[in-house]
């Protein structure tokens, strides 16, 4: 009996001793896992707009489209950077952009941060024919709109 109750103890102390070491870990390595996702959500926000520094996050305008995630601004004011997320029907994953526009609406960069097929589209090739137009998108040779069923590739339709 009493080694039964010797046992017991000997387990939970186990238990007690590993739960503390998890948490003790948990405790100094979260702060460094949120600042190492935070690090990698702004760094697609520093290729999209050459110069920039910081963002800080704006509210999105209830009229935005669906498939806008979030939307950035750059504060010393070079621009802003709007995070986009788009499903395809022939995909499980979202596809996930970041595009960046200057002050003056301009397209600076696009950059694709997930996308469940092939990304290398080639060097001057989709996305990148849409650096340096604006939302008039003149002489783009693939924009795709929403379409019940369909998927959009493009932020700036609804």
């Amino acid at each position: 009996m009493k080694s039964g109750i010797k046992s017991v103890i000997v387990l939970t102390s186990i238990c007690l001793i590993t739960t503390l070491l998890v948490a003790l870990t948990n405790h100094f390595t979260a702060p460094v896992i949120q600042k190492n996702k935070a690090d990698a959500a702004n760094q697609s926000l520093v290729q999209v707009l050459e110069g920039a520094k910081n963002f800080d996050k704006l509210e999105k305008p209830a009229d935005a489209p669906e498939s806008v995630q979030d939307i950035y601004m750059e504060t010393s004011g070079l621009g802003y950077a709007v995070t986009v997320s788009v499903t395809t029907s022939y995909s499980k994953s979202p596809m996930l952009y970041t595009v960046g526009v200057s002050g003056e609406g301009v397209i600076t960069g696009i950059v694709i941060t997930n996308y469940g097929e092939t990304k290398d589209f080639g060097k001057d090739t989709y996305p990148e024919t849409y650096v340096g137009m604006d939302s008039a998108l003149n002489g783009a040779e693939l924009v795709a709109v929403d379409l019940p069923g369909a998927y959009s590739m493009s932020p700036f339709t609804s």
